[in-house]
């Protein structure tokens, strides 16, 4: 049986565990996994081209700061909308209109939720279309207290 170790060396075209003769192989993959499971350092981002030509930084733009993890920077952004506010051209309190029948048959769950125990999820991402570059760059939670 083949290790995960033995399934990620197959990535970059070795395909037996990683040995003294491999220690020094370098590839872009191996590389990224290195960075990736490296939690003796903090990750940063390197400057992108729209940073270089000194556009207006995001925190700047968007009420939120930036928060360093061990995947990498972050940019977290909070927001409250009162329940009287519109969002988009819908008056957000009429979610109220829904009943836990309906969001049993919407999200297809098995058992009645009130409005206020579930938890809403968007990502925004690169493409699902599979294989590499399918990033999320972009994740929304959202919820609704009394």
């Amino acid at each position: 049986m083949r290790t995960l170790k033995d399934k990620l060396n197959s990535l970059y075209g070795k395909s037996e565990p990683v040995t003294e003769e491999h220690a020094d192989d370098k590839s872009r993959i191996r590389r990224n996994l290195e960075r990736m499971f490296d939690t003796g350092t903090t990750k940063t981002f390197p400057k992108t081209s729209i940073e270089k030509k000194e556009y207006q930084p995001l925190e700047e733009l968007v009420p939120g700061q930036w928060i360093n993890t061990s995947f990498g920077d972050i940019f977290r952004a909070e927001f409250i909308y009162d329940l009287n506010d519109i969002y988009g051209n819908l008056s957000l309190k009429k979610i109220f209109n829904y009943t836990s029948g309906h969001i049993r048959n919407t999200f297809q769950i098995g058992i009645n939720h009130e409005i206020e125990s579930i938890l809403f999820l968007d990502t925004e991402t690169t493409g699902l279309a599979g294989g590499s570059g399918t990033v999320a760059f972009m994740i929304g939670l959202g919820w609704v207290e009394k």
